[in-house]
């Protein structure tokens, strides 16, 4: 194959991996719509949770990064 071949594919190999990602993303986005103002007025605080949920769900940071 060719240098000129092998990057003719690179790119197109390259262009499905964006298109890929788009179509991930747009996916996402249909699976977890924007908030609108009626979503904001139901809303209510993880206080009034029960404690088995609370309990899944603790309240600590992750790793650190070392830097």
């Amino acid at each position: 194959m060719g240098r000129n071949a092998r990057l003719a594919l690179i790119e197109f190999v390259r262009a499905l991996a964006i298109e890929a990602a788009r179509s991930d993303h747009a996916a996402a986005v249909s699976e977890n719509p924007e908030w609108t103002k009626e979503d904001f007025k139901k809303a209510r605080p993880a206080s009034e949770l029960s404690q088995e949920i609370l309990k899944a769900f603790p309240r600590t940071r992750g790793p650190q990064e070392n830097r």
